[in-house]
């Protein structure tokens, strides 16, 4: 719901147009970056803190973009924020899979990802119209903060289950 709106609502903050295309392009690394973190570090992180953690980070990220006119800020955000966005995805199959004992919903999960790409920004259209640029991060950070409370339902309903949660390389049962 952001990163679409992410050069208006870094002009609204003061950024000058070259910092923020600066900003794109370093970020595009960032991307790279955390995809071959996701790869690296499967076996050593844990699904759900790499859930929360990329959520956290995503968040963090949108406000420090939004809240200052510093363009080293912004880059650095920027850059953070597409790693984060690319390092959790490798493991959000693992987690459904173990949230969901007869693998079902796994079929989903491409389709779920790509609604979202579709939803979120069109969610961010609606609010830009009524708030401005501020509308693109609100929806942002009420659907980081809306993703975190299904998640803990469904943590929460897994644990009264008896499920675990298994690393990204691990066989899930």
């Amino acid at each position: 719901a952001f990163w679409v709106y992410l050069p208006l609502v870094a002009e609204a903050a003061g950024q000058a147009d070259q910092a923020v295309s600066g900003a794109i392009s370093l970020a595009l690394a960032g991307q790279v970056a955390g995809g071959l973190a996701a790869i690296a570090l499967s076996r050593r992180v844990h699904p759900v803190a790499a859930f929360v953690g990329c959520t956290g980070a995503l968040g963090v990220t949108i406000v420090a973009m939004t809240a200052s006119d510093s363009a080293p800020l912004l880059t650095a955000a920027a850059f953070i924020f597409n790693a984060a966005w690319m390092f959790a995805p490798p493991f959000q199959l693992p987690l459904l899979m173990a949230l969901d004992p007869e693998h079902r919903a796994a079929l989903y999960i491409s389709p779920a990802q790509l609604g979202g790409m579709a939803a979120g920004p069109a969610l961010a259209a609606a609010a830009l119209d009524s708030l401005g640029a501020g509308g693109p991060v609100t929806v942002a950070l009420a659907l980081l903060a809306a993703g975190l409370l299904l998640f803990g339902f469904a943590l929460l309903a897994a644990r009264r289950r008896s499920l675990t949660v298994p690393l990204a390389g691990e066989a899930v049962r």
